[in-house]
């Protein structure tokens, strides 16, 4: 009796429930489109990139040099931070945003070689301590990653509310009853400069 009870129990109450699963688990599908990116600001860092430093001592009446020389190779890369749907294709942009409109010549990544020289060599005065540390310029880049969000509805699911405060859009006639909107993903992007770069050149008295 007590198995009966539970069979009718399960085929009255939680039958039907689990057939109607199906039906509300199909609520659409998205497709989405790089639309580029938009509300640009770029800025440029001289000390941007720590590449490394060199420091020497001038224990003579007599003035000599100091020079900067990469002492081991080092490599810097670029950065995108954001929530991107097209991280690769925003980083490309950005990079070429940079590089029209700041003339840098910026690159994904650069790197220095142990024994590469960089810069004209410096005066170390008598009885002086020199150092040189060297950075890469950096290019900066800020805006918004621009993405066309369409969504299909199945079964007469309802689109569902605008995601990352997108803007609902026309629906153009062809995509019949989908529904379209854009998102606007906040991103920055850093770049290394191909061929600037800067010294940064401190002095100290030695004891004599």
């Amino acid at each position: 009796m007590k198995r009966r009870f539970l069979l009718a129990a399960f085929l009255g109450v939680l039958a039907p429930l689990l057939l109607s699963f199906p039906g509300r688990a199909i609520a659409g599908y998205y497709r989405y489109y790089y639309e580029g990116i938009v509300d640009v600001q770029i800025s440029k860092d001289m000390c941007g990139y720590y590449m490394g430093c060199v420091s020497t001592e001038n224990h003579d009446d007599q003035p000599g040099t100091i020079w900067y020389e990469q002492q081991s190779t080092k490599t810097v890369t670029c950065s995108v931070s954001g929530s991107l749907r097209f991280g690769a294709s925003v980083k490309v942009d950005a990079l070429a945003r940079i590089n029209s409109e700041l003339g840098m010549g910026c690159n994904m990544s650069v790197t220095w070689t142990a024994g590469v020289r960089k810069g004209a060599e410096y005066v170390v005065g008598p009885w002086k301590g020199t150092e040189l540390k060297a950075y890469l310029y950096k290019g900066k880049v800020s805006g918004k990653e621009v993405v066309r969000v369409e969504y299909y509805p199945e079964q007469g699911g309802d689109p569902p509310p605008n995601a990352n405060g997108g803007l609902p859009g026309e629906i153009p006639p062809v995509l019949g009853s989908s529904s379209v909107w854009y998102e606007y993903n906040n991103f920055t992007a850093s770049y290394p400069s191909a061929n600037e770069f800067h010294i940064v050149r401190e002095s100290w008295d030695l004891p004599h």
